[in-house]
């Protein structure tokens, strides 16, 4: 996939599947309801979904601010049609900001 190395191919294909770690995904092991999956890192009162993780979480804010400086996007999309086309026609850089914010999001849960 787009020649991308084994670690970035696996991190968007766990976004793309639903699978990466995230409340939304691992609230469901322990019964927790859909809207009590809440993100553990902004004051959001927001479902840590992929969503939430690649577009809206304040803790990533300054990670996000240089990966939208580089790529070229639209105002005015949707969520949805934002990661679609991130996907589509910035694979790379897509897949280096999310294993960039995955890290931080894992070091400061197990540190």
């Amino acid at each position: 996939m787009f020649n991308l190395s084994r670690p970035l191919r696996s991190i968007l294909a766990q976004i793309r599947s639903g699978t990466l770690p995230l409340r939304i995904e691992t609230g469901r092991f322990t019964g927790l309801a859909i809207d009590d999956r809440l993100c553990d890192f902004c004051n959001g009162d927001q479902v840590e979904s992929e969503t939430h993780f690649l577009l809206k979480c304040d803790w990533y804010q300054g990670e996000r601010y240089i990966f939208f400086d580089n790529v070229v996007i639209e105002k005015n999309m949707s969520d949805a049609d934002t990661i679609k086309h991130l996907f589509y026609f910035h694979p790379r850089q897509l897949a280096r900001f999310c294993q960039n914010i995955f890290m931080i999001r894992k070091n400061e849960l197990y540190n």
